[in-house]
């Protein structure tokens, strides 16, 4: 397929020029590869790849043990008064990677079981600016 195929291909999820280079990004280096399980910081030195998607390649493509953050883990644990709203990705990561033991098989169940629950349970709902963080979140 050539670029104006694959952008065209692409166009319906937004930015397609700026995802296809960065598809075309991740798909080099793993070509490079060769068979090779990249490190985390190398994925992470491709450009348009951040913390979560190398997080998600490691753990779901690769099975390392690489604990995922996302935006459904940040709703759960802020409403639950885990973690703040503002917390940085690797300080979230941390704290689970430091208080999970489990397997390859267990972090991606945990994952998925905290995504399902999120998407059953939680309904984010913006409410007037003055309202604390814990109102915009709503269960079910």
């Amino acid at each position: 397929m050539n670029e104006d195929e694959f952008k065209e291909a692409i166009r319906p999820s937004g930015y397609f020029n700026q995802k296809y280079n960065y598809l075309r990004n991740i798909s080099e280096f793993y070509t490079s590869l060769e068979g090779q399980v990249p490190k985390r910081k190398d994925l992470l030195s491709v450009k348009g790849v951040g913390p979560e998607t190398a997080d998600s390649i490691l753990l779901y493509a690769y099975c390392e043990k690489e604990f995922v953050v996302d935006a459904y883990t940040r709703r759960i644990f802020t409403y639950l008064g885990l973690i703040n709203e503002k917390d940085s990705y690797n300080k979230i990561k941390k704290l689970f990677e430091d208080n999970f033991d489990g397997d390859v098989n267990d972090y991606q169940e945990y994952h998925a079981l905290i995504v399902e629950h999120a998407k059953n349970h939680y309904l984010k709902k913006p409410y007037g600016e003055n309202d604390n963080i814990l109102n915009n979140f709503k269960v079910k």
